[in-house]
C-alpha cells in the first residue's frame, strides 16, 4: 500500500506568524487553492485513495475533503481524530514567537505549558497501533491511505513509524530531480500541502528484494553524526527504537520504501492574488471562482 503523510493548507495564523497548535485556525483562500491543487495532482498521478484520516481541526479536515473530491470513486468521508492534532502550545496559542522574548527564554515554568515530546510520541504511537498497523496487511498494493495532519505532529508520526521497521527493511528510493532531506529521521520544514510518500510492501522473510535505484537505510543509536553525505551516499542515521517492530502474519515481513519527502510540485506556478484577498479566511459556503466559470461554460453561458 501507499501511505501519504500530508500537511494541511496555509492558514490565517500561518500568515500572521502566530502559534496555532490546537487553535482551530481557518484555511486562507490561498490555502484552500493549495489543497485543491494537491487533490488534482494526486488524482492525475493515479493515486487511488481508499481511506483518509485527518485531524479534527478544520484546516486539516478541509484539506482532506479537497483531496477526496478529486477521487473517482470517492472514498468514505475522512475519519476525524483528535489524536492527530497539532502540538498544544498552551498559553502561547495565538501569540507571536517566544524564542526571542527575554521574559520567556529560560523560564521552565512557562515552557512546561507546551505539550511535551513524550506526549507527542505517545499520540503518534497510539495512532499507528490503533489505525495504521492493520491497514499495512489489509490494504492492496495499488491502494493509498492518506493522513492529513500538522507540521510538528507529522514529524513525530514519521519518526515513530520509522522506528517500527528494522533498518534492513527501509530503503530510500532515488527519484530524478527529487531534493534530498539532510536526514531521513529528522526532517526539516514541512511545507503547506507537501506530502511524504511511502510504499509499504509485504515480503516473505526469506526474500530481501528491493526496487531498482533504492538505497538501504541503516540506523544506529550511538553515533549522532551519521547522516546522508553531501556526495549523496547513504550512511547511518541515529534512531532510538522505542516501540515494538511491525509484526504481521507468520512468514511475512514489511519493507518500507521512502519515495518522496516534503513533495510540493503541485504548487508550482501557484501565486497569491494581489490585494491581500488570498490571505482572507476561506469560507466553504463561497463558490470557487474556477467552478463558477466552469459551470457557466458547461451551461453555454460563457
Amino acid at each position: 500500500m501507499r501511505l501519504l503523510l500530508v500537511r494541511h493548507g496555509e492558514t490565517v495564523d500561518n500568515v500572521a506568524g502566530v502559534y496555532a497548535g490546537v487553535t482551530d485556525s481557518a484555511l486562507t483562500c490561498h490555502g484552500y487553492l493549495q489543497a485543491e491543487r494537491l487533490g488534482a495532482h494526486l488524482s492525475k498521478k493515479g493515486f487511488r485513495i481508499v481511506e483518509i484520516f485527518c485531524s479534527d481541526l478544520k484546516r486539516a479536515y478541509l484539506t482532506a475533503e479537497a483531496i477526496r473530491q478529486f477521487q473517482d470513486p470517492q472514498p468514505l468521508p475522512p475519519t476525524k481524530l483528535e489524536l492527530i492534532r497539532e502540538q498544544n502550545f498552551g498559553s502561547f496559542e495565538g501569540k507571536k514567537s517566544i524564542r526571542q522574548d527575554p521574559n520567556v527564554v529560560g523560564r521552565e515554568d512557562i515552557v512546561s505549558e507546551v505539550e511535551s515530546k513524550k506526549s507527542l510520541e505517545s499520540r503518534a504511537n497510539a495512532f499507528i497501533n490503533d489505525h495504521l498497523l492493520k491497514l499495512f496487511y489489509q490494504t492492496a498494493d495499488e491502494h493509498t491511505v492518506a493522513v492529513i495532519s500538522h507540521g510538528i505532529f507529522l514529524k513525530y508520526l514519521w519518526k515513530s513509524l520509522l522506528c517500527r521497521f528494522p533498518s534492513a527493511c527501509v530503503s530510500l528510493v532515488q527519484k530524478s530531480g527529487a531534493p534530498r532531506a539532510p536526514s531521513i529521521k529528522n526532517l526539516g520544514l514541512w511545507f503547506n500541502t507537501a506530502y511524504m510518500e511511502l510504499d509499504i510492501k509485504q515480503r516473505p522473510i526469506s526474500l530481501a528484494a528491493t526496487p531498482q535505484n533504492s538505497v538501504p537505510c541503516e540506523f544506529t543509536s550511538n553515533n549522532p553524526h551519521n547522516h546522508e553525505t553531501s556526495s549523496g551516499k547513504q550512511s547511518s542515521i541515529p534512531v532510538t527504537i522505542d516501540s515494538k517492530l511491525v509484526q504481521g502474519p507468520t512468514g511475512l515481513k514489511l519493507n518500507l520504501y521512502i519515495l518522496e519527502i516534503n513533495f510540493c510540485e503541485h504548487l508550482r506556478g501557484l501565486k497569491k492574488s494581489r490585494g491581500g484577498t488570498s490571505n482572507l479566511p476561506y469560507n466553504p459556503a463561497q463558490k470557487n471562482i474556477f467552478k463558477f466559470f466552469n459551470q457557466r461554460k458547461s451551461a453555454g453561458l460563457g
